[in-house]
């Protein structure tokens, strides 16, 4: 099991450096592997997604958002850097998210939704700098 858990996460890896960005096939098979049974797939899955989707994109945007409450630190850590990178700054759906995982058990991915913050929050935005 854990030598396919590596075949899987080498194979959403390769995916995300050949398929072109918004290839649709290719990043609804990252995002199925966002539910993977092994995290290290889940957490590759979460990169490969960020590469692969276009920006503001909808159905990437609610599983990356999904993929931060993962019952793994580093799929969260993951999942919310890709949601960086998907996600428009100033979106509030993405900024709730990352605004909820300020209050992880993990101090990882505390640091994660704090550096998430930095780049989607919108410039200015009082209630979050209010929250921070």
């Amino acid at each position: 099991a854990d030598y396919d858990a590596r075949v899987r996460c080498a194979a959403v890896g390769a995916l995300a450096r050949i398929a072109a960005a918004g290839d649709a096939a290719c990043t609804g098979f990252a995002m199925c592997s966002l539910a993977d049974g092994d995290a290290s797939v889940r957490q590759a899955a979460a990169t490969a997604v960020a590469r692969m989707s276009a920006k503001g994109d909808a159905t990437t945007l609610q599983a990356l958002s999904t993929a931060c409450s993962d019952d793994v630190s580093s799929v969260r850590c993951a999942s919310l850097a890709a949601l960086t990178c998907v996600a428009r700054q100033g979106h509030q759906p993405s900024v709730d998210v990352v605004l909820e995982r300020l209050q992880d058990e993990s101090l990882d991915v505390q640091s994660a939704a704090l550096r998430a913050l930095a780049i989607i929050a919108q410039c200015g935005d009082g209630d979050i700098i209010r929250v921070v």
